[in-house]
């Protein structure tokens, strides 16, 4: 979801040739929000490491989205194998048998969470990509065509600037845990839904009075146009919050044992 502000600057991971995962000025933690230091490739506070960061407008289209999430689910689902297999040998090395069963545990919680973490990261960014993918559509065809109609910006034409798809969430940071990454997403999905019915209800009427049968059938499509548009967005909200929120709950929990 955007956030704006920033001036645009990549950075590509050290040692890796994966693409660049940075997309402003402030990188910030994909689990626990911290804002992580220039030359940095781990987070000082969760111990996550650099492939963590978002671009902060998201991927531009779905299939941008997609290929962000495969990458994402292959790195972690790679490292949590890697735990699997090393944590049981570095544990035994040190502790005999007793390190070895440390080792089995970790390895395998390990390979769990990364597994779990990659397929949020793969669903968030899937989800982000469709969220765009009528704004990389629309502006393809206006390359194409300069005369062509004016982006609808919420579904509504003129309405402010924005996406299509534009979120209702205006925090600019990730949810802390579940339940915040729910509230949000439920307030965004009742906005959008509550927003999408008035223009149906109230498009095809205004439309009506200023054309008679002829602007009632405009207002009527556009109002139809808009509902979709709205609740599609709120939607989009309620699912990636609440995936946010489930990536970050186990590090709040941490946080809050200590």
């Amino acid at each position: 979801m955007s956030q704006g502000g920033y001036q645009e600057s990549y950075q590509m991971m050290p040692g890796s040739g994966s693409p660049p995962s940075v997309h402003s000025r402030e990188r910030k933690c994909r689990w626990c929000n911290a804002i992580i230091d220039d030359g940095k490739i781990r987070c000082a506070k969760c111990g996550k490491d650099v492939e963590n960061f978002v671009e902060e407008d998201g991927p531009e289209h779905i299939g941008k989205g997609l290929q962000m999430g495969v990458t994402s689910l292959g790195h972690h689902t790679l490292s949590g194998l890697q735990d699997f297999v090393q944590e049981p040998i570095k544990g035994a090395e040190r502790d005999g048998a007793k390190g070895l069963f440390k080792g089995v545990l970790k390895g395998t919680g390990s390979m769990v969470s990364n597994t779990f973490t990659g397929v949020l990261d793969f669903s968030v960014d899937t989800l982000e990509g469709l969220r765009n993918t009528p704004d990389a559509i629309v502006n393809k065809m206006r390359k194409k065509n300069k005369n062509a109609t004016p982006t609808y910006h919420h579904g509504v034409e003129a309405e402010g600037e924005g996406k299509i798809l534009e979120s209702y969430v205006h925090e600019k940071t990730k949810p802390k845990h579940v339940v915040e990454g729910l509230s949000r997403g439920l307030k965004s999905f009742a906005t959008g839904v509550f927003q999408g019915a008035h223009q149906l209800v109230t498009q095809p009427v205004q439309g009506a009075q200023e054309g008679g049968f002829m602007g009632f059938a405009k207002g009527l499509q556009r109002g139809v146009s808009r509902a979709v548009t709205k609740t599609l967005a709120g939607t989009l909200d309620l699912a990636t919050n609440t995936l946010e929120g489930i990536r970050t709950t186990p590090q709040a929990v941490k946080d809050s044992l200590k």
